[in-house]
C-alpha cells in the first residue's frame, strides 16, 4: 500500500470511529467503557495519521534537498 493510500485508510478509519462515538453517545444509556475504548481507538488512529503525515513531509522534504524537481513531481 502506498503512503497515500496508508493515509487514506486511517482517515476512513477515523471517521468510521466518529460516527460510532456519536452513535454510541445517541444511545440511552449509553455505555462508558465502551465510548472510552472508542475514544482511545479514535486517539490512536490519529496520532499514526499525524505520524505518517510528518514522515511524508519529512521524504518530501529530503527529496527537494537532494533533487528539487523530482520532489515537486512527487508533491503533486
Amino acid at each position: 500500500m502506498s503512503q497515500e493510500g496508508y493515509l487514506v485508510a486511517l482517515e476512513r478509519q477515523h471517521e468510521q470511529l466518529k460516527k460510532e462515538l456519536s452513535q454510541e453517545r445517541n444511545r440511552s444509556p449509553w455505555n462508558d467503557l465502551e465510548l472510552a475504548a472508542i475514544k482511545r481507538k479514535k486517539l490512536q488512529i490519529k496520532d499514526e495519521i499525524a505520524a505518517a503525515r510528518r514522515a511524508q513531509a519529512t521524504f518530501l522534504s529530503l527529496c527537494d534537498e537532494f533533487h528539487p524537481i523530482r520532489a515537486k513531481s512527487l508533491a503533486v
